[in-house]
């Protein structure tokens, strides 16, 4: 999983299952972006069905 600030431009590399569900998805982004750079204003993505569960 692929998270870029669209301020800075820069990228977050997440490792994933080839697999990942909706709750995998959540806590790592949870983990790996929110624990770091806090809560984001919007979430642009790519329409994934994955993400938009998480919705």
């Amino acid at each position: 999983m692929v998270v870029v600030d669209k301020l800075s431009k820069r990228p977050v590399y997440i490792p994933t299952h080839t697999t990942a569900t909706a709750e995998d998805t959540a806590k790592l982004f949870f983990k790996n972006v929110i624990r770091y750079y806090g809560i984001p204003s919007t979430i642009i993505s790519d329409r994934d069905p994955v993400v938009e569960r998480i919705r």
